[in-house]
């Protein structure tokens, strides 16, 4: 049951390969690239654009399947804008 994805860029002829990259040798940090990556933790933080917050998120919704169902709950005091993409000036 594989799924074939559609890259979401197109290479083009023209374009010159520098370099090219095992995935799993990046993942575990042993590719000529992983030298680029800082895993060091931030000197500092600052918020680029404040646009909300999310709620603590159920971890029983994680686990939600035909024999152990969960039921979802009306929120009476939260508003929803059904904003596309397009539309979303954050995007």
């Amino acid at each position: 049951d594989r799924i074939d994805r559609q890259a979401s860029v197109s290479v083009r002829p023209d374009w010159r390969r520098v370099e090219e990259v095992d995935l799993g040798k990046l993942s575990k940090g042993t590719s000529p690239l992983s030298g680029l990556v800082d895993n060091s933790a931030p000197k500092g933080v600052e918020d680029l654009l404040w646009c909300g917050f999310l709620d603590q998120f159920n971890d029983q919704y994680d686990k939600v399947s035909t024999r152990t169902p969960a039921p979802l709950k009306r929120v009476e005091t939260k508003e929803f804008y059904p904003v596309t993409t397009t539309d979303d000036p954050v995007i």
